[in-house]
């Protein structure tokens, strides 16, 4: 027995970002595919970074200018996409701490090289006011990892705010990147007395050895927003914040910044860290009611300096310092912070000024303490310093802490609240301890009014497939498999059945071209591009038949789309599952899990986006076994593997 959805398949929004509500967007850049003749007088694209001198620069037009330190100022290159030959793209060239310090030129930030050393700008074609929303999409790659910080500047290099989106991880890969959507705040549009702001910044020196970023297909979009909902209930964002007893996955968003630790990359449940030492938290049964409880104990200092500092508008002597591994074979002697260790209750909803929020959680400590609580924009990701107001000061009972509020102007665009655990509040070595922290039953709800189908994304993992060439009614289709058991894991089913009983969700572009979920279960057309129309399909339709165990297979059908072997058709599916335990005041309990789907139109671009592209029959892997990432296998269990370049099933 076949259970058939037809899936949407267009251009998409990268993994884990935050699809659009249903505004109006408009774009205000030019040239953003980086494609085609650039007007000389007028680029959407500015750089501020440090390139060799260039024929011509002493006529550029359109404010163009090379400073008296050196640095260049005006529109960014764009060259030949390495990748592909048939693209263009922006290209940055970033350079290291020690080239700015030969040059003698060197932008310092508290006596280290600066993150706005090397700038890229977005320049919209107009004015962006207070009260806008304002979101951006864009695709990067380095040479090397590396991560941006974004501003909100008037014009390229006229310093606005400090803050606008947040700080985003890019890799070697092209990846899409969605920035937003987020409100513009008072903020945002103070620079030079002015009401408004017109360019992104992005910091790119954010490390020290340099490195060289492309950039390509930006869009820069502003839209006018909903006023906020009344209240309709609170919707506990936060799945696993009742339930301790259940074991933390990567899925989950109760995170941990344990810092000091003896090892430089330690792990919890089998999960690596990041390298800054945020992992899931840790569950221990508490020893006074023996009962499961989220736990961290503070670091403490490993020496001591006598000098003064000032903290808070407080002279402290002596100054505590500690000891954290930077990464491998490498130390860092720090001054102990109250962030030094963290807890994070983070989420994939986007606060926006004016939204309500509640807040509550128990709370104990080993010894009597306080702690503070900041916004971020994810674990980790700073955005303002306070979150909850009055005082947090734990002790050895325990307590329940309550909050109810609206979001502020310097909390709009937070995801994550984090509880700064290592407050400093002795003044002698000696009452330095540890001191253990024990939490649980946490609830951090927005107004149900305002969840949307992201906000309940536990996890996401991606997935290849292939899609056949168009064959019309005659296609006979392609069976592409996918392993559910992350999926069954995230959301508490017990089987693949029950999962595919569940609500099934498609992406599609609406009548405004924003993206949105939507039921599957009947027919919905696409054209190639991902336009909603009424006589084209990509169709991905579930065998019952064919599952084996938590591994399911899709059957692929082209009825109408043309594809090449240069076509990745990006696609998504969400698994959703609706809690029956919900309380009766939440009015939905919806969790779901996203499958980012990639479809190749070739099996060749399929083959090389696996790994596997290499592996013909020869003298050393000819009869060799190799899963789907590319690696040899010895003792294959179920499933899909590749062999002499072909694909075999082991049952």
């Amino acid at each position: 027995m076949k259970k058939i959805f037809t899936l949407i398949a267009g251009l998409l929004l990268a993994s884990g970002s935050v699809f659009a509500q249903d505004y109006d967007w408009k774009n205000i850049v030019t040239n953003g595919d980086m494609e085609g003749e650039q007007d000389p007088e007028w680029s959407s694209f500015w750089c501020h970074d440090w390139r060799a001198e260039m024929e011509g620069e002493d006529n550029l037009p359109g404010g163009q200018v090379r400073d008296a330190s050196g640095q260049f100022q005006g529109y960014a290159e764009i060259v030949v996409d390495p990748s592909d030959p048939n693209n263009h793209c922006a290209r940055v060239v970033i350079r290291s701490d020690a080239e700015a310090q030969e040059a003698g030129n060197r932008v310092e930030n508290n006596g280290n090289l600066a993150s706005w050393d090397c700038q890229f700008f977005i320049y919209g074609t107009e004015e962006i006011p207070e009260g806008k929303l304002i979101r951006v999409t864009l695709r990067v790659k380095g040479e090397k990892a590396g991560s941006f910080e974004t501003q909100a500047h008037q014009e390229p290099g006229n310093y606005g705010h400090y803050q606008l989106f947040g700080n985003k991880d890019y890799t070697t890969e092209w990846q899409t990147i969605t920035l937003g959507p987020t409100k513009v705040t008072a903020n945002h549009v103070t620079g030079d007395g002015n009401d408004h702001f017109q360019t992104v910044a992005f910091n790119l020196s954010t490390k020290t050895d340099g490195n060289i970023i492309y950039i390509d297909d930006v869009v820069m979009e502003i839209a006018d927003p909903e006023p906020p909902k009344e209240l309709e209930g609170w919707y506990n964002l936060i799945k696993s914040g009742g339930v301790v007893g259940e074991e933390i996955f990567k899925f989950t968003y109760d995170l941990a910044r344990i810092h000091g630790h003896s090892e430089p990359y330690f792990t919890v449940s089998g999960y690596q860290n990041d390298g800054n030492g945020t992992v899931p938290c840790p569950i221990v049964n508490d020893p006074i009611d023996g009962q499961p409880a989220y736990s961290l104990t503070t670091t403490v200092a490993t020496e001591w300096a006598d000098t003064t500092i000032n903290i808070d508008g407080n002279n402290k002597s002596p100054v505590p310092y500690f000891l954290r591994k930077v990464q491998e074979g490498e130390d860092s002697l720090e001054i102990l912070k109250g962030y030094t260790t963290q807890l994070f209750i983070g989420t994939n909803h986007i606060f926006t000024e004016g939204e309500k929020y509640h807040f509550s959680m128990k709370m104990r400590a080993t010894q009597e303490t306080s702690a503070s609580a900041q916004i971020h924009y994810s674990p980790g990701d700073y955005k303002h310093w306070q979150m909850l107001e009055g005082s947090i000061k734990p002790n050895e009972e325990w307590q329940t802490y309550e909050y109810e509020g609206e979001i502020t102007s310097d909390q709009n665009g937070g995801t994550t609240i984090a509880f700064n655990l290592n407050e400093w509040n002795f003044d002698a070595p000696e009452n330095d301890v540890p001191i253990t922290y024990y939490f649980r039953d946490i609830e951090f709800s927005c107004n149900s009014a305002e969840v949307k189908d992201p906000d309940i994304i536990l996890a996401d993992e991606n997935v290849i497939w292939q899609t056949p060439a168009k064959g019309g009614d005659a296609d006979p289709g392609l069976d592409m498999k996918v392993d559910l058991t992350n999926a069954l894991t995230a959301l508490g089913v017990e089987s693949v059945e029950k999962l595919m009983d569940g609500t099934i969700k498609a992406i599609f572009a609406n009548e405004k071209g924003n993206e949105s979920f939507v039921e599957s279960g009947s027919d919905y057309y696409i054209d190639g591009k991902g336009y909603y129309t009424e006589d084209v399909a990509i169709n991905i339709s579930y065998d019952e038949d064919k599952t084996e165990g938590n591994e399911v297979t899709f059957t692929i059908y082209n009825t109408g789309v043309d594809v090449d072997a240069a076509s990745v058709i990006p696609t998504k599916i969400l698994f959703t599952v609706t809690e029956s335990s919900a309380p009766a005041d939440f009015k939905k309990r919806t969790w779901g899990y996203l499958l980012n789907v990639s479809l190749y139109g070739s099996e060749e671009a399929y083959q090389q986006a696996l790994g596997v592209e290499d592996l013909k029959p020869a003298a050393k892997t000819a009869g060799a076994i190799f899963d789907l990432s590319g690696r040899r296998v010895a003792a294959p269990a179920k499933g899909l593997y590749i062999q002499d370049g072909k694909k075999i099933i082991f049952k």
